[in-house]
Protein backbone atom coordinates (compact mmCIF):
# COMPACT_ATOMS: atom_id res chain seq x y z
CA UNK A 1 0.00 0.00 0.00
CA UNK A 2 3.06 2.63 1.33
CA UNK A 3 4.81 1.53 -2.28
CA UNK A 4 1.81 1.96 -4.69
CA UNK A 5 0.93 5.25 -2.74
CA UNK A 6 4.42 6.61 -3.38
CA UNK A 7 4.72 5.03 -6.32
CA UNK A 8 1.24 7.38 -7.50
CA UNK A 9 2.97 10.78 -5.80
CA UNK A 10 5.91 10.00 -7.91
CA UNK A 11 3.28 9.99 -11.63
CA UNK A 12 1.71 13.22 -9.99
CA UNK A 13 5.08 14.97 -9.34
CA UNK A 14 6.42 14.08 -13.08
CA UNK A 15 2.87 14.75 -14.23
CA UNK A 16 2.98 18.47 -12.88
CA UNK A 17 6.42 18.87 -13.69
CA UNK A 18 5.88 18.32 -17.26
CA UNK A 19 2.37 20.25 -16.88
CA UNK A 20 2.29 23.17 -19.15
CA UNK A 21 4.47 26.54 -18.68
CA UNK A 22 2.44 29.55 -16.64
CA UNK A 23 1.64 31.92 -19.16
CA UNK A 24 4.01 34.86 -20.85
CA UNK A 25 3.36 38.14 -18.35
CA UNK A 26 3.43 41.37 -20.23
CA UNK A 27 7.09 41.87 -20.53
CA UNK A 28 7.79 38.88 -22.23
CA UNK A 29 5.18 39.25 -24.69
CA UNK A 30 6.37 42.68 -24.89
CA UNK A 31 10.42 41.66 -25.59
CA UNK A 32 9.00 38.60 -27.63
CA UNK A 33 6.91 41.39 -30.16
CA UNK A 34 10.12 43.71 -29.66
CA UNK A 35 12.74 41.61 -30.89
CA UNK A 36 10.28 39.91 -33.95
CA UNK A 37 9.04 43.35 -35.26
CA UNK A 38 13.10 43.94 -35.30
CA UNK A 39 14.22 40.29 -37.08
CA UNK A 40 11.46 41.80 -39.76
CA UNK A 41 12.73 44.95 -39.98
CA UNK A 42 16.12 43.68 -40.78
CA UNK A 43 15.48 41.49 -43.12
CA UNK A 44 13.34 44.25 -44.84
CA UNK A 45 16.46 46.74 -44.78
CA UNK A 46 18.62 43.94 -46.29
CA UNK A 47 16.49 42.45 -48.83
CA UNK A 48 15.95 46.54 -49.71
CA UNK A 49 19.66 46.66 -50.01
CA UNK A 50 19.51 49.19 -46.87
CA UNK A 51 23.10 47.34 -45.61
CA UNK A 52 23.59 43.90 -44.46
CA UNK A 53 21.50 42.03 -42.38
CA UNK A 54 22.24 41.54 -38.88
CA UNK A 55 22.80 38.29 -37.33
CA UNK A 56 20.29 36.77 -35.42
CA UNK A 57 22.94 36.77 -32.41
CA UNK A 58 23.79 39.97 -32.60
CA UNK A 59 20.15 41.29 -32.74
CA UNK A 60 19.12 39.57 -29.88
CA UNK A 61 22.40 40.36 -27.45
CA UNK A 62 20.68 44.25 -28.32
CA UNK A 63 17.44 42.72 -26.26
CA UNK A 64 20.07 40.64 -23.91
CA UNK A 65 18.76 37.39 -25.44
CA UNK A 66 20.85 34.75 -26.40
CA UNK A 67 19.23 31.70 -28.98
CA UNK A 68 18.59 29.63 -26.38
CA UNK A 69 16.30 32.30 -24.04
CA UNK A 70 15.02 33.72 -27.16
CA UNK A 71 13.96 29.82 -28.26
CA UNK A 72 12.62 29.48 -24.60
CA UNK A 73 10.57 32.60 -24.76
CA UNK A 74 8.97 31.86 -28.13
CA UNK A 75 7.99 28.36 -26.69
CA UNK A 76 6.54 29.54 -23.83
CA UNK A 77 4.34 31.69 -25.89
CA UNK A 78 3.44 28.71 -28.22
CA UNK A 79 2.58 26.88 -25.42
CA UNK A 80 -0.21 29.51 -23.98
CA UNK A 81 -2.84 28.94 -25.83
CA UNK A 82 -2.96 31.96 -27.71
CA UNK A 83 -0.26 34.12 -26.72
CA UNK A 84 2.15 33.66 -29.30
CA UNK A 85 -0.28 34.54 -32.21
CA UNK A 86 -1.66 37.30 -29.80
CA UNK A 87 1.60 38.13 -29.91
CA UNK A 88 2.42 38.24 -33.53
CA UNK A 89 -0.78 40.26 -34.60
CA UNK A 90 0.60 42.90 -32.23
CA UNK A 91 4.20 42.67 -34.31
CA UNK A 92 1.91 42.72 -37.62
CA UNK A 93 0.32 45.69 -36.48
CA UNK A 94 3.58 47.40 -35.63
CA UNK A 95 5.15 46.65 -39.05
CA UNK A 96 1.98 47.99 -40.32
CA UNK A 97 2.49 50.95 -38.43
CA UNK A 98 6.30 51.14 -39.90
CA UNK A 99 4.94 50.91 -43.53
CA UNK A 100 2.38 53.88 -43.08
CA UNK A 101 5.20 56.03 -40.88
CA UNK A 102 7.76 54.90 -43.84
CA UNK A 103 4.97 56.00 -46.65
CA UNK A 104 4.21 58.98 -45.31
CA UNK A 105 7.89 60.29 -44.93
CA UNK A 106 8.56 59.10 -48.82
CA UNK A 107 5.48 61.84 -49.02
CA UNK A 108 7.54 64.23 -47.52
CA UNK A 109 9.62 66.72 -50.14
CA UNK A 110 9.69 68.98 -52.28
CA UNK A 111 7.41 68.09 -55.33
CA UNK A 112 8.20 65.88 -58.20
CA UNK A 113 11.09 64.47 -55.65
CA UNK A 114 10.89 61.34 -53.62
Amino acid sequence: MIRALSALSSVLIMVSACGPSSPPDPEERRLLTEVLVEMHLAHARANLGHGLLQSKDSLLTGYGLDSVAFNRLVEKHIDSDGAFNDAYEQVLDRLSEERHRQSESDDIGPPGVR
